[in-house]
């Protein structure tokens, strides 16, 4: 009888459902576009969200949101999430203004969170980030004078971060010169508009190629269009740290004093119809002043789909962690391991049951693996101690390099926009890549960079099973897609599994002309349309080129595959050092050069920087 009657019981029960989630309005707070500052009104719907814990969903008010820059207590963040579960920030028509000087300024931070969603919001500044102007004239002896666009001026008190040259005509940047602020000595306005800059180069001064560069462009950038930004190294727009789940949707940033989103340490990204790019119409030239996305030890999978990026004033993506060294063995289950640089970050400390790979010194050729027991950070010394569960990889010595397999993100971008980036499109380093059906478009250096090493703050690991599919490549500074490991003597074993298939690669003689690439035909990472190295198991097939004297450069592959190519005129598909197994086939208008002619691969920047 008991039994019957909890049946009955739990008959006339409701369905339990998940709750819905808490919704704050923001304007229940004082969130109001007509109030000139509205940093206290929204940390008080944060406030409440923190309240209530988890599952919540703050709502903005339609209209633009003023919010003070100049009045931010350091850290100079506008709010902060930190520790909800369930969090989704969603606008109406809302646009997010910081007011006055943007610099160092962070719009939401996230510490903590899971599940977190940012929808239907823009970002924009008062200012503009970066003056304008047209080059009146330069002298190779260290000066310019450029004419201000009074539309788009100097900002008063603010030093002049770097000065870039650009194509009046498309708006892109050439960085012919790219002068960054050490080579600076003094700046004056004899009249109102005219900016006089006297500069002294420290890199490559004693350089004759440098040297001959600079005479031969002293004709060639008068009538250039040119960006001074006063901005660097800013600010985010979005920053999570230790965050589970971050998806940014319909999300539009006009203007940023640094980088749009930024990660450490936090898994599984999405960014779908993300636009990083100036207000269109503007006549802007730099909308975001350093990387657009800027995702470093990610966890899981990173997303981009529909995404738009232009005017970014670095690079627009970048997925990497940092590699660490060997510094001693101390018996063989156990090591000294150390961030090898003077600055930066050290990195993580390892976790127990994580999983370090390891790889030789010079060579960048995989060694082994080990599985973590414990590892602690000494501060005094700057050096991680870690014990494995077993004996370390035959061969390990001290000075090899180390990466994390939990860093290893998954990394797709697909149907994406890129244009006008000063950087790259795409940096990669890390492995299980697609790259698919994107348009990358008139960057000042190569349009995608696949690399590792010891140079970009020690980035890596290096690109493994990568496929760069159907994308559409036009008008990039260097190569349409590079690839190189910065050590002294890369293996063929550095890169490897990398496809390259159904790509259009396009250099228009106008824009090419503009730039300085042309007076260094040896320089293959600018020069040739792919130029890839010290990769095992590579396929270059079915790819178009138009434009190019030497399409493909390939140097130290293991296991070729080149079919099926074709360009538009009688072209060089050079490979040097190619073992293993070859295959070249069926290829249009490209003559195979195979022979130890000296070029020059390594990165070196051609153009007038420091």
């Amino acid at each position: 009888m008991k039994s019957i009657l909890a049946c009955l019981v739990l008959a006339l029960m409701p369905l339990v459902s998940e709750a819905d989630p808490t919704t704050i309005e923001a304007a229940a707070y004082g969130v109001d576009p007509a109030a000139p500052d509205n940093t206290a009104a929204l940390r008080s719907a944060v406030a409440a969200c923190h309240k209530a814990g988890s599952d919540v969903r703050l709502i903005l008010p339609e209209g633009t949101l003023r919010f003070d820059a100049t009045s931010l207590e350091s850290p100079k963040r506008v709010v902060q999430f930190k520790g909800i579960k369930g969090l989704e920030i969603i606008g109406n028509d809302t646009t997010v203004l910081l007011t006055g000087n943007p610099t160092y300024v962070t719009n939401f931070y996230f510490e903590d969170c899971a599940d977190t969603v940012v929808k239907g919001i823009v970002f924009d500044c008062e200012y503009p980030m970066c003056a304008q102007g047209i080059i009146k004239r330069f002298d190779a002896d260290g000066l310019i004078e450029i004419e201000i666009d009074p539309k788009y001026p100097l900002i008063e008190g603010l030093p002049i971060e770097s000065i870039i040259d650009g194509d009046p005509q498309t708006g892109l940047m050439l960085a012919n010169i790219d002068l960054y602020k050490v080579a600076i000595v003094s700046t004056e306005t004899p009249e109102p508009n005219l900016l006089v800059v006297n500069f002294k180069l420290h890199m490559d001064a004693n350089d004759p190629n440098r040297k001959r560069e600079m005479q031969e462009i002293e004709t060639v950038l008068p009538g250039h269009s040119v960006v001074l930004r006063q901005f660097s190294y800013g600010g985010y727009t979005l920053e999570y740290d230790k965050c589970d789940g971050i998806t940014v949707e319909d999300v539009t940033i006009y203007a940023v004093a640094g980088m749009g989103v930024k990660s450490a340490l936090s898994s599984d990204h999405i960014l779908r119809r993300l636009t990083i790019a100036p207000r269109k119409d503007s006549g802007v030239l730099i909308s975001a002043v350093k990387d657009g996305v800027h995702f470093t030890h990610a966890i899981g999978k990173v997303i981009v789909e529909d995404c738009y990026f232009d005017a970014i004033g670095d690079d627009a993506i970048n997925v990497y962690s940092k590699y660490r060294n060997v510094s001693k063995i101390t018996d063989n289950s156990s090591i000294e391991m150390i961030f090898d640089r003077n600055r930066g970050w050290q990195g993580p400390t390892p976790l127990s049951g994580e999983t370090l790979n390891f790889w030789e010194k010079d060579s960048m050729q995989p060694i082994g693996s080990a599985q973590v027991v414990n590892a602690n950070w000494n501060p005094n010394t700057k050096k991680f101690r870690v014990r494995f569960s077993g004996k370390l990889p035959e061969g390990l010595k001290p000075g090899d390099w180390i990466n994390s397999s939990r860093y290893v993100p998954s990394f797709e971008i697909r149907d994406s926009y890129f244009r006008g980036m000063l950087g790259r499109a795409i940096v990669i380093s890390t492995g299980n890549v697609v790259v698919e059906n994107c348009d990358i478009i008139g960057t000042c250096y190569t349009g995608m960079l696949l690399t590792s090493g010891a140079r970009h703050e020690r980035q890596g690991p290096s690109p493994r099973n990568v496929r760069i599919a159907n994308n559409r490549f036009s008008n990039t500074g260097g190569a349409a897609i590079y690839g190189y490991v910065f050590v002294p003597d890369p293996g063929t074993d550095a890169m490897n599994n990398i496809t390259i298939t159904g790509n259009t690669i396009t250099e228009d003689p106008r824009m090419a002309k503009m730039r300085l690439k042309a007076r260094r035909p040896d320089w293959m990472h600018w020069y040739a349309g792919i130029c890839l190295t010290s990769t095992s198991d590579l396929t270059v097939s079915d790819n178009s080129f138009s434009g190019y004297e030497i399409p493909v450069f390939l140097e130290n592959i293991k296991n070729l595959t080149l079919t099926d190519n074709n360009s538009d005129t009688p072209s060089l598909a050079v490979l040097n050092r190619t073992v293993g197994d070859v295959t070249v086939s069926d290829n249009e208008n490209l003559t195979v050069e195979s022979d130890e002619k000296d070029y020059h691969w390594d990165l070196g920047y051609i153009g007038i920087m420091r």
